[in-house]
């Protein structure tokens, strides 16, 4: 986790400086995006990277990689991954389940931090992580059938996009930027 988090840190902040948030002098003289914006910019990105690992635990392993924790699988290699029992397959399904679950308190921190993006920002921003974050249910329906790919539909696509510019802009946190907190696990 520490070292999803440093990946989506460095992302987050490079995205800080593209959409030109206001700046603040650091210690060590440099100019940073204001602290308020990017840790909630760093757990969006986290809630993304959950919810594809989630999306690709078969996938992965036939790669040879996994990124599931030892503390909700084991010692689970790939190879027992792509051909598991029936304990090993609950255990994955489980685990799954956990990550999504997880992913969405990252969304939400997300979300939360839409309010300190310029506006043509926030909803770009907004309608990216809501087509990602509908990958999660898609991903828990197909149970354990681990081997098969969540994905959204076109469609699906158009509709989520649709409904995030038509209610994103209702809600408190696209326009006051309120100091409810982070995702903290």
């Amino acid at each position: 986790m520490r070292h999803m988090r440093e990946i989506k840190e460095i992302g987050s902040f490079e995205m800080a400086r593209r959409y030109r948030l206001p700046e603040e002098a650091a210690s060590s003289g440099r100019a940073r995006p204001v602290p308020a914006a990017y840790p909630h910019a760093a757990d969006l990105g986290i809630g993304m990277q959950l919810t594809n690992i989630a999306r690709d635990i078969h996938e992965d392993a036939g790669l040879g990689r996994r990124y599931l924790p030892a503390s909700w699988v084991g010692e689970l290699e790939p190879r027992s991954i792509l051909e598991p029992s029936l304990e090993e397959r609950a255990l994955l399904v489980a685990a799954r389940k956990r990550l999504l679950t997880l992913a969405e308190r990252y969304y939400e921190s997300g979300r939360r931090g839409l309010s300190h993006l310029p506006l043509r920002a926030r909803y770009g921003i907004l309608v990216a992580a809501q087509n990602y974050r509908a990958i999660g249910p898609r991903a828990l329906r197909l149970g354990n059938q681990l081997d098969r790919r969540a994905h959204v539909s076109t469609a699906a696509k158009v509709g989520v996009t649709m409904r995030s510019l038509l209610t994103g802009s209702l809600t408190p946190s696209f326009w006051l930027r309120l100091e409810i907190g982070r995702a903290h696990v």
